[in-house]
């Protein structure tokens, strides 16, 4: 995501942090503009339309989860040795993302990705940052199994599509009032992970 001019920033930058109080139809222009300080043909000039703008805020916030992630993953692939350090490193980075804490950003990505299946602008600038943390996944999947640590008999991407997946299915059952059992829910995803590595 290239860096915008500073009124463009101003307006992404007010427009993430209303997000931090409410939900994305409630955001009005007049409430932007107000609280940036910025006209409306300032506004214009660096967005199509509203939409264009709140779209663009919606990616950036998106994008702090993939760096997120991406950080992780990097630091996983300097720091494990062999087979057992990354089954674990991995093991303990899916309990940490599924602790109840993190459930209110799996429900905006889900709300994102649901924006994006009506918003076609979205969809696409939403489409170069996940394929950016998919493409440094597939990356670090690769190398893995190149070593000798994870199977071969799945692709690197498909392996780095379902870690995420894995991630964001807990929505599944926080939205639920009857909650599956959290150290049953780790133990299998547990069990899902060992399906991509080779026998120790």
């Amino acid at each position: 995501m290239q860096i915008p001019h500073p009124t463009a920033q101003l307006l992404i930058e007010t427009v993430v942090n209303l997000l931090d109080q409410k939900s994305v139809d409630y955001i009005t222009s007049e409430e932007v503009l107000q609280l940036s300080g910025i006209s409306r043909g300032s506004m214009y000039h660096h967005f199509h339309d509203f939409e264009d703008l709140v779209d663009t805020a919606l990616v950036k916030r998106f994008s702090r989860y993939i760096a997120e992630t991406n950080a992780g993953f990097i630091a996983l692939s300097l720091t494990v040795r062999n087979v057992k350090d990354l089954r674990a490193a991995l093991k303990r980075m899916t309990h940490t993302v599924h602790v109840p804490e993190r459930a209110q950003y799996r429900f905006e990505r889900i709300r994102i990705f649901g924006r994006a299946s009506e918003h076609p602008n979205l969809r696409a600038k939403l489409a170069i940052e996940q394929d950016s943390l998919t493409d440094t996944m597939e990356l670090h999947v690769a190398q893995w199994q190149e070593r000798g640590f994870l199977v071969k008999d799945f692709t690197a991407r498909s392996i780095a599509v379902a870690i995420q997946a894995i991630v964001i299915g807990r929505v599944v059952d926080e939205i639920a009032d009857k909650h599956v059992d959290r150290e049953d829910w780790l133990a299998l995803m547990d069990r899902i992970i060992d399906t991509f590595f080779v026998e120790d």
